[in-house]
């Protein structure tokens, strides 16, 4: 299934579009890693979602018991962060989510153009977002990657690059071979 991107000014205004879309009501939490940026909280304060953290190794993977003893009754999604890039075992995470009937929520702010399995980190659960103004040193640039039609249907926004500095990077994808290739790669799954 192609993925749905819509761009934005940064990647936390994409991620707060991106949790209005799932509908979670007052309460429901969200698991998160206990080593994050805190912007990420700030959209989760305002649609008063309950964040739940859990544990991390040194390496930055997740500490799986963890997850287990904290997902609840009131669990709704799960955020993998995907640390300087690094792919998490995503393949596990779409288990667990399947299994648990939750969300999962990609944070790619740090790895834009990485991929896992051969598909691009942020695309592969059911929202993502990216953040390729750290990759191409931009003042903007911030996308929501949607994983389904029904997602991308619900969000009443242009389609076009309406938030996006689009203009911003264009000289930086003239140099960079692997860069613009996958962005026309983004902008041709619209």
């Amino acid at each position: 299934m192609n993925n749905y991107n819509r761009y934005f000014a940064y990647s936390r205004t994409a991620f707060k579009f991106g949790i209005s879309l799932l509908k979670l009501s007052e309460g429901q939490e969200i698991l998160f890693p206990n080593y994050l940026c805190e912007e990420i909280l700030h959209p989760i304060k305002h649609f008063k979602i309950t964040p739940v953290f859990y544990k991390i190794f040194d390496d930055f993977t997740p500490d799986w018991d963890d997850i287990n003893k904290n997902i609840s009754s009131k669990t709704r999604a799960i955020v993998a962060i995907h640390y300087f890039g690094k792919p998490q075992n995503l393949k596990k995470f779409k288990e667990l989510c399947k299994i648990k009937n939750i969300f999962l929520i990609e944070d790619n702010a740090h790895g834009w153009g990485s991929k896992y399995q051969n598909q691009y980190l942020g695309t592969i659960g059911d929202i993502g977002f990216s953040s390729p103004r750290k990759t191409l040193e931009t003042k903007t640039g911030g996308v929501l990657h949607l994983k389904n039609k029904k997602l991308k249907n619900s969000l009443n926004i242009p389609t076009s690059n309406n938030f996006f500095n689009f203009w911003s990077c264009i000289h930086y994808l003239k140099e960079n071979v692997k860069q613009r290739k996958f962005f026309l790669h983004l902008l041709k799954n619209q």
